[in-house]
């Protein structure tokens, strides 16, 4: 190698008199103060306004407003009750003219049949105390307690008419909807303008 050559590259060699750069201080670097809040808070709060801005609907229970009377629990009895209350009668009906009330005299009156009769007022509170009437009857439908007198009406007021002091024992029976209700509600009915006393078993079952 020429002389030459190597006195180049000594001459791009560093001289003593530079140095490196001075090593940063690592312990100069430390956390700026702060006053956001913790990222579990940041991001609930978050996620609660893209759900308002989504227009997502949330429900929110607040307490009663002052004034207001607080919700009271059912007494005991009161649900029961209500749900066995019966209405019998409807005054947004059209009271039907010329009905008449049925009385002990022509219960088993052949021209009865076929015809409406109405309830009297005292044997109407008589079988609602023995919880004759039923639910399912449709009561409310009409201005006042009226019944069919159908052909077993007239069997069993016959037979009512002309008891003599004997035992009659009657079981009805048929498909749901036939009027089997019905016609005990007529022979209970006919029982109390017999002046009789009437004991009636409501929902029994046979063990």
């Amino acid at each position: 190698m020429s002389s030459h050559r190597v006195l180049r590259c000594l001459s791009t060699l560093p001289s003593q008199s530079s140095r490196l750069p001075r090593p940063t201080n690592l312990s100069s670097f430390t956390s700026s103060f702060s006053t956001t809040t913790s990222l579990p808070a940041a991001a609930k709060k978050a996620s609660g306004a893209a759900g308002a801005q989504k227009g997502k609907k949330t429900l929110r229970l607040s307490k009663s407003k002052k004034g207001e009377a607080p919700k009271r629990a059912p007494a005991p009895g009161e649900r029961k009750a209500l749900r066995k209350r019966i209405v019998l009668s409807n005054t947004n009906a059209f009271e039907v003219p010329g009905i008449r009330d049925w009385t002990a005299d022509d219960i088993a009156e052949q021209s009865s049949l076929g015809t409406i009769v109405g309830l009297p007022g005292p044997t109407v509170d008589s079988l609602r105390a023995i919880e004759a009437f039923k639910a399912t009857q449709n009561w409310s439908f009409f201005a006042r307690p009226t019944t069919l007198v159908r052909a077993e009406t007239l069997d069993l007021a016959k037979h009512i008419k002309n008891h003599n002091k004997k035992t009659l024992r009657r079981l009805v029976i048929g498909s749901r909807g036939t009027g089997k209700s019905i016609l005990a509600l007529q022979a209970q009915t006919m029982a109390f303008l017999n002046g009789w006393v009437v004991i009636h078993i409501p929902e029994g079952v046979c063990a």
